[in-house]
């Protein structure tokens, strides 16, 4: 399968959990006085779909450089350039 076809399959989970998530959360909420609507879930939502826009071949900072055999460049370099 195509990396952007699972990368919107992704998506598409992730937000169909959001919203069975935020409907949980609102017929759950236990103060019926103060009660939960969508909309103080639109943080939670944008922090979701931002992360379901992130590529997958992005590394964390400070994250290990896989083999080249994994997909990692051929060459690092590691040597500091010299003094002007």
């Amino acid at each position: 399968m195509d990396n952007k076809e699972e990368m919107q399959q992704f998506a598409g989970a992730l937000a169909l959990r959001v919203d069975e998530l935020t409907v949980w959360a609102i017929s759950h909420w236990p103060d019926r006085q103060h009660p939960l609507t969508k909309a103080h879930f639109g943080a939670v939502r944008a922090a979701f779909a931002a992360i379901a826009e992130l590529q997958p071949a992005a590394r964390p900072p400070g994250a290990p450089v896989p083999d080249p055999a994994a997909g990692g460049p051929q060459y690092i370099d590691s040597n500091p350039a010299p003094w002007p």
